[in-house]
């Protein structure tokens, strides 16, 4: 990618403009942060993927589609190696998750394995330990708990966490566990004690789920208390959950297309679903986090004739997510899917995903184009991911060309009004993530919020209220600017995103 950072654009020029803040007027009682802030590279941003390195005993299909052949010869271990995680690790992800065989699963299964020593979840936790990553185990009965609306305990359940806790306790690198995925409202009290008791076992545990987004069923989401009214529904929902369990993390899969017209496009609630989670978590001064898109998936035998999520092949598809979430105040970012998802039948199927199943049995597996897109689009966001991880989101302002009119979806970005910013332009569709640090400096996320598939370049132009200068993250990469009466030019490749901080 070139270097799309360039000289403030002369009066005259032809720039198309939205203000987003009214007149550019100086603002005299306006009190910023004074010098040049440093941030120590001493954190990093959570990344991870569903699922990584395949579990034992997994079925699959020969190729997207083909014939259904049961497992390959010597089982899924086989591929749980030290080459298939440092492939992984390799991707950017600083933990993993361990969808395989755990002695946890009693009364689920006939083949569950009856203590921890004989399951398949101890070589990996072993292969994790040695490698140094932290591992969220997956077990099938957690999921049968806290998929429960009865939210009461018994002693068995409790038995048997505390006997999987100590199981696994005894490794450094057990991060935590994953809960019931997508749940519905009405098991936010069941989360909530899970939680409450796992803490008491061992305080510092994480706990994985990718809730629902916006565009989910109604049934999912909410009663009929407010069916005529979905974003209080899902606030609801949002409320409901992150009380539970201290902060909220959703999936949302933005990248459609429709192959019978040719078309691409972003889903219409990508935008509002971010701003509705980013909203929460700054009302009650939680963290906030999304499982993007790195696979495709529709409607089984119609991958080429209906409308679907889109496969993501460049890096331009995964920056798009990866900056408009930042722009948001997403501290934690999850993908779905590293490893192909199995097969559901008629109603869905998953493909093209990082990392696919060998062609044949005891060939490799293939790391398709999208692991080279994650992974150079997680190198770029790990370059400054200590800067903006100091940064704590106060809103979203949207952009879009004069004489344009604003998507649907974009509408429903946020109207907020940063006081440091006197005028902001686009091109096209952008917006600006507005975000400030514990020492008082302003950050600004500013994305180019069209679709990366239409490679449309975006001139995005700001002016900063008492600033001279400012530091700019350019594809990860800081570099100083200086601004010219406050402002300065962006020109934004599809899908990218850069980080301002204003300096006096």
């Amino acid at each position: 990618m070139k270097k799309r950072i360039v000289s403030l654009l002369l009066a005259g020029a032809m720039v198309v403009s939205l203000s987003a803040c009214g007149k550019e007027k100086e603002d005299t009682n306006l009190e910023v942060a004074s010098g040049t802030p440093t941030y120590e590279d001493n954190q990093q941003m959570e990344m991870a993927a569903y699922c990584g390195p395949r579990r034992s005993g997994y079925r699959y299909w020969n190729g997207v589609y083909g014939e259904y052949e049961g497992d390959p010869e010597g089982g899924w271990d086989s591929f749980i190696t030290k080459e298939a995680m440092q492939d992984y690790m390799d991707c950017g992800f600083t933990y993993v998750m361990a969808e395989t065989d755990a002695p946890y699963d009693a009364g689920v299964s006939t083949q569950t394995p009856k203590n921890f020593e004989e399951s398949a979840l101890k070589p990996y936790m072993d292969l994790c330990e040695s490698m140094n990553i932290p591992v969220v185990v997956y077990a099938n009965r957690i999921t049968n708990i806290t998929s429960n609306t009865d939210y009461r305990l018994t002693d068995e359940q409790k038995s048997f966490l505390k006997q999987m806790v100590e199981d696994l306790s005894d490794y450094k690198m057990f991060k935590g566990v994953t809960f019931r995925d997508e749940p519905s409202v009405g098991m936010a009290k069941t989360f909530g004690a899970v939680k409450e008791y796992l803490d008491s076992l061992k305080p510092d545990m994480y706990y994985f789920t990718s809730f629902l987004p916006i565009y989910a069923s109604d049934l999912s989401l909410y009663s009929t208390e407010h069916s005529n009214d979905r974003e209080t529904a899902y606030k609801d929902y949002v409320d409901a959950f992150s009380d539970a369990t201290g902060s909220f993390a959703y999936d949302s899969y933005p990248l459609i297309s429709d192959p019978v017209q040719g078309t691409t496009s972003i889903d219409s609630t990508w935008f509002q679903n971010l701003r509705i989670v980013a909203e929460n978590a700054k009302a009650k001064g939680q963290t906030a986090g999304i499982t993007i898109q790195s696979c495709a998936y529709g409607k089984y035998g119609q991958e080429d004739t209906a409308w679907h999520r889109r496969s993501i092949d460049t890096k331009e598809d995964v920056t798009f997510q990866l900056y408009t979430s930042l722009a948001y105040g997403m501290k934690y970012i999850n993908y779905f899917t590293y490893w192909q998802h199995w097969a559901l039948g008629d109603n869905e199927m998953f493909y093209s995903a990082m990392v696919m199943y060998p062609e044949k049995k005891g060939s490799e597996p293939i790391k398709t184009p999208t692991y080279y897109a994650v992974k150079d689009a997680n190198a770029e966001i790990k370059k400054f991911d200590h800067v903006i991880l100091n940064f704590d989101w106060e809103g979203t302002m949207a952009l879009t060309g004069k004489g344009k009119t604003m998507s649907q979806g974009l509408k429903l970005a946020g109207e907020y009004k940063a006081p440091r910013i006197a005028s902001a332009t686009a091109t096209d569709e952008a917006i600006i993530g507005c975000m400030k640090d514990g020492d008082g400096f302003d950050g600004y996320m500013i994305a180019n919020a069209t679709d990366p598939a239409q490679k449309i370049n975006n001139t995005v132009t700001v002016k900063f209220r008492k600033a001279t200068k400012a530091l700019a993250y350019i594809e990860g990469e800081e570099t100083e600017i200086t601004l010219k009466d406050g402002s300065y030019t962006f020109e934004l490749a599809p899908g990218e995103g850069v980080f301002v901080i204003p300096i006096q």
